[in-house]
């Protein structure tokens, strides 16, 4: 599947990993239509980003007549395949594949897959930093921000360290990573799966090519672990926080500990890890397995450990204003990775939480909150599904923007407090994304620290 010359192809959503697509296969001599349900002004900044590129631009819905006449459909990873346009596509046998599967199918190069509810971008950021200590042609792409495509016509032999989501995962068709990670798995975006068991399923697509001569790393204490070890037909290795294996990761007086083929490395102490919490311990694990199978050396696979400070919007540590602390936790949007962030910190947590409900149970994090937060400070459309499965559970206040909510929080907290961002729902009900609330967060804690300053001149 690379010969896209004459070829009708249609682009379904032009984002960035869309405009890429759209880049791709016109300059591969392909006719493309790029199909968008939001009006041309919203997209701006994606059709600048094809000035002088040969292509169509449909906005406001998808037509059928751009997708039932294509050739070839290429799905971008926040467009729904569950639609009745789809199930016509699919009817009429047209291919309908996503922007990983088409970049996969052009490059030449090594692949490393990670997946997971929680922690796959930071796992893949740790992973990226190690394999560069042994290559200089290592590239991170995915779901952390750089489409696969926008490398096509890069360096030839290059080592792709991936980020996958599940979406990007249910287009696959050919794609097969050398080393595939399931990081853990947790419910999640269950307003777009029908169910947790198809969830599941689409994780699992990122071994689904996978014979014994890939490595696939699984969680020993996730319970959907046995599952994918039933599915795959990979060379298994796992990790594990709890328990020493006889080979894999785990620890071990204190150590991440390596066991491979014979040989027993120490990576890192995991108190002298720079990001807190045991699912950070477990990140790098996984990118500790990654390193020692890929023959990077166990004493620059922990000092690369020792110096990483962690990723943006991820229990990122803003700021100190009289004895708080602010923690940028936007890309905590489920239920598991919100628990998670809450019980890293041995202080009480005064939290911001709510946005778009995905689906989840926020009554799930009820003895959680009893136990580690003080006060919730309420924003976005999910404010009143959220009180109602929390009340009682500690106090709640609502906030009309996350500016202000900032400010209540600071307010409600004494020093020594950890004021935290960690929203347990999806952006899109008042930012364009994840990463937009959490520099509004910043912005409004920069603020409160300027204002505060100000008070004692």
């Amino acid at each position: 599947m690379n010969d896209f010359k004459g070829k009708k192809i249609t682009i379904a959503g032009l984002a960035r990993s869309g405009a890429c697509s759209v880049k791709v296969l016109a300059g591969r001599g392909a006719l493309v239509t790029a199909s968008d349900i939001k009006p041309e002004q919203e997209l701006a900044e994606f059709t600048g980003m094809l000035s002088g590129v040969n292509y169509k631009l449909e906005t406001g819905g998808h037509s059928e007549e751009a997708f039932l006449g294509a050739d070839l459909v290429v799905v971008s990873p926040g467009v729904p395949l569950n639609t009745p346009l789809f199930e016509k596509v699919r009817a009429k046998g047209i291919p309908v594949i996503g922007e990983i599967e088409l970049a996969y199918s052009l490059l030449k190069g090594n692949f490393i897959g990670i997946t997971g509810t929680k922690g796959k971008t930071t796992t893949t950021t740790m992973t990226g930093l190690i394999l560069s200590r042994g290559s200089s042609r290592v590239k991170t792409a995915g779901n952390i921000g750089n489409p696969l495509a926008s490398m096509v016509d890069g360096e030839p032999d290059t080592l792709f360290v991936l980020e996958l989501s599940s979406f990007q995962l249910e287009t696959i068709k050919e794609f097969k990573p050398y080393i595939a990670a399931i990081t853990n798995v947790s419910e999640d975006h269950m307003d777009r799966y029908k169910s947790l068991q198809e969830y599941i399923e689409a994780k699992a697509m990122i071994f689904r090519n996978q014979t014994r001569n890939e490595y696939l790393i699984l969680n020993a204490n996730d319970k959907y672990t046995p599952l994918y070890t039933s599915m795959a037909s990979s060379s298994i290795i796992y990790f594990n926080s709890k328990a020493e294996l006889e080979e894999g990761a785990f620890l071990r007086d204190g150590w991440i500990t390596v066991r491979f083929r014979g040989g027993e490395y120490r990576i890192i102490r995991a108190s002298d890890l720079l990001v807190k919490g045991m699912h950070n311990v477990e990140n790098a694990m996984v990118a500790s397995l990654i390193g020692v199978l890929m023959r990077i050396t166990p004493s620059v696979i922990g000092e690369v450990l020792a110096k990483f400070e962690g990723v943006e919007h991820r229990q990122e540590f803003v700021g100190e204003v009289n004895g708080v602390k602010f923690i940028n936790n936007s890309q905590g949007t489920n239920i598991d990775a919100v628990e998670k962030s809450f019980l890293s910190y041995a202080n009480p947590v005064v939290a911001i939480m709510g946005g778009r409900n995905k689906g989840s149970n926020f009554a799930k994090l009820a003895d959680t909150v009893k136990q580690k937060v003080k006060k919730i400070i309420l924003i976005g459309e999910a404010k009143g599904e959220i009180r109602a499965a929390l009340s009682g559970s500690t106090e709640l206040v609502d906030a009309a923007t996350l500016e202000e909510a900032v400010r209540l929080a600071y307010k409600s907290a004494e020093p020594g407090d950890v004021v935290m961002l960690s929203p347990a729902c999806a952006s899109f009900d008042m930012f364009k994304d994840y990463r937009d609330r959490g520099r509004v967060f910043k912005e409004a804690v920069a603020k409160v620290k300027k204002e505060e300053s100000a008070a004692w001149i």
